[in-house]
């Protein structure tokens, strides 16, 4: 998280890619005349994917941060996405435009991929900097 640490790269992004385009194209092809969950789940899967997507710029970006606007950049873009989120979920709540059971059933999955996803690319992208030396650990100590 110093000026010369390189962002993890862009091969997780299109792991994210992919999954969301196979995950939701799986469940549209279902037939939707039987029932109507899988447009739902493919929806909720879809916006999960949206939001790990974006989360994983927003870590590549903040990378490049200090360690104080690293977290503030992490959570508010946690908080931007939990808002995106409510508001997702508050529309189809609200309205009987999609199943519900469906819609939060791929949401919930979504995000739980997504998120390991996410925290497996930077797992991997901070072990490869410390294994070259260009990345050191800050530690912060209270007064």
């Amino acid at each position: 998280m110093s000026a010369e640490a390189k962002a993890p790269g862009m091969s997780i992004f299109f792991v994210m890619l992919g999954l969301t385009l196979v995950g939701s194209g799986a469940l549209v092809a279902f037939d939707a005349a039987v029932a109507r969950w899988p447009m739902a789940a493919s929806a909720g899967w879809g916006l999960a994917g949206l939001l790990g997507m974006g989360a994983w710029l927003g870590a590549r970006r903040a990378f490049h941060a200090g360690p104080h606007a690293f977290f503030k950049m992490i959570f508010g873009g946690m908080l931007i996405r939990m808002l995106v989120l409510g508001l997702a979920l508050g529309l189809v709540l609200g309205f009987d435009w999609l199943d519900t059971f469906g819609f939060v059933g791929g949401i919930g999955a979504g995000l739980v991929v997504f998120q390991a996803v996410e925290i497996m690319g930077l797992s991997q992208a901070t072990k490869k900097q410390n294994e070259d030396g260009e990345l050191k650990p800050e530690v912060e100590h209270a007064v």
